[in-house]
């Protein structure tokens, strides 16, 4: 992860200050030295810069567990830099990535090619690796060995594991290796391509619908 370094004394002025971990909300300023928050309240100091924050709420950095960056494979659409950056511009500074690219990343190669990668990037990305290979719900991936690769979870991401062999030795290796699983809770077999809830107003409009 590369950090855009700022002053060597800052202070974040008037702002909003959220602190979920304490239950607070103040107004107050937020003194960062040498990368590192210094002091919060109601600060005065020499020889800083300023940063003026009223109207603005000055927090933690968000975290989104499921994002869909491109690459590899779609770098036309989306690349880990610019998808970091329109994170990092929404308060996120630390993202899971799923692995529904072209190709996937399902194996211990891939996910070290998006960690390495990462490292350039102005926020955090953990990969999540494939549970199958080629998210195709038949053959599992080099879970292990992924992990070693810095794998933080597994998942298919919008694909359903349907059978329950394969889908028991994920959750299997999940555990062993203490690894979340993420699974998409849909049998294809009822989806049926439906456009809305299956009921009475989808037979009274006469479209398809998904049993809830």
């Amino acid at each position: 992860m590369k950090h855009k370094k700022l002053a060597k004394k800052t202070l974040f002025k008037g702002g909003t200050i959220l602190d979920p971990a304490a239950d607070k909300e103040f107004k107050g300023d937020v003194l960062v030295e040498n990368g590192k928050i210094a002091a919060v309240g109601n600060i005065a100091v020499d020889s800083a810069e300023v940063i003026d924050c009223q109207g603005l709420v000055v927090t933690h950095g968000f975290c989104d567990l499921h994002v869909h960056f491109r690459e590899p494979g779609r770098e036309d659409k989306e690349t880990l830099q610019t998808g970091s950056i329109a994170a990092l511009a929404g308060g996120f500074t630390r993202v899971f990535a799923m692995p529904n690219t072209d190709p996937p990343i399902d194996s211990p190669e891939s996910v070290r090619f998006i960690a390495e990668k990462a490292e350039a990037c102005p926020i955090h990305i953990h990969p999540i690796g494939a549970a199958t290979k080629g998210q195709l719900g038949k053959e599992l991936t080099e879970i292990s060995g992924m992990v070693q690769e810095g794998a933080m979870a597994f998942s298919d991401d919008g694909l359903p594991i349907m059978d329950g062999g394969v889908m028991r030795r994920v959750l299997e290796y999940g555990g062993m290796l203490d690894k979340p699983i993420i699974n998409h809770a849909e049998d294809v077999c009822l989806r049926d391509d439906g456009v809305m809830n299956e009921g009475r107003m989808s037979t009274r409009l006469g479209l398809p619908g998904n049993p809830g």
